[in-house]
């Protein structure tokens, strides 16, 4: 860090667009406010024709719904099929990655969840046929991945970063953060408001029960639950 302040109106579009020049930042805020919260299928119409000068270049045939939030709308790649609902908000990071937030074919994000991708290098990268519910949130700062035919319950909570707390003479907040990343393997079925913290990897087709809390790796085909979770059985 340099130490030189930043204006108000720098990091307003250095966090809406990242580096993108004042051209798209005029572009975007242009788009958004016009067409962003229309409703019903005009609204999905208008969006489908000009958030294609917004989003990451090989995006395609995606439906995004009324009063969604994008943020560095070009580092997010929606593919085929794609579907995010009213009110959800997908916080991309202009972080160096080609894409920081990618949500596969004929995957959805239910209205009011939140996926923000975090820094500095941080990414979601969600397979197809995907989905995540209501108001479930997911913060990628060391790296989320999520495979394919996953189910993701409402109000659970993935975060891929810890505070880092040893010194004791130093306020929390000024000792930064570990990111370890979380990966759920394909064919995983998450519960509703189900906790899992940074450095967890699920394996493919576990099942985790409602209101856990994941801080320890589970394995394939596993059904686990519980705060801490726990494997109580296989499925095969």
């Amino acid at each position: 860090m340099s130490g030189k302040k930043e204006s108000g109106f720098a990091k307003y579009r250095r966090v809406t667009v990242g580096n993108r020049g004042f051209l798209f930042l005029i572009a975007y805020e242009v788009i958004t406010t016009i067409t962003g919260f229309v409703p019903g299928l005009a609204g999905y119409a208008l969006r489908k024709i000009f958030y294609r000068f917004l989003l990451h270049n090989a995006s395609r045939k995606y439906i995004i719904g009324a009063d969604v939030i994008l943020r560095c709308p070009k580092k997010i790649l929606l593919l085929k099929g794609s579907y995010i609902e009213d009110q959800a908000a997908l916080l991309a990071a202009d972080n160096g990655r080609e894409h920081s937030i990618r949500l596969g074919e004929n995957s959805y994000v239910r209205s009011f969840a939140v996926l923000n991708s975090g820094y500095p290098g941080g990414f979601i990268d969600i397979g197809d046929n995907t989905s995540i519910a209501h108001g479930v949130q997911i913060h990628g700062h060391g790296g989320v991945t999520i495979g394919s035919g996953v189910m993701i319950a409402g109000q659970s909570y993935l975060v891929a970063s810890s505070h880092t707390h040893d010194d004791t003479e130093k306020y929390m907040h000024t000792q930064g953060f570990t990111a370890k990343g979380i990966t759920i393997q394909d064919d995983v079925w998450i519960g509703a408001n189900v906790k899992i913290m940074d450095g967890v990897t699920i394996g493919k087709g576990a099942i985790i029960g409602a209101g856990s809390f994941v801080n320890r790796d589970i394995g394939e085909y596993c059904i686990a639950v519980g705060s801490p979770c726990k494997v109580i059985k296989r499925r095969k």
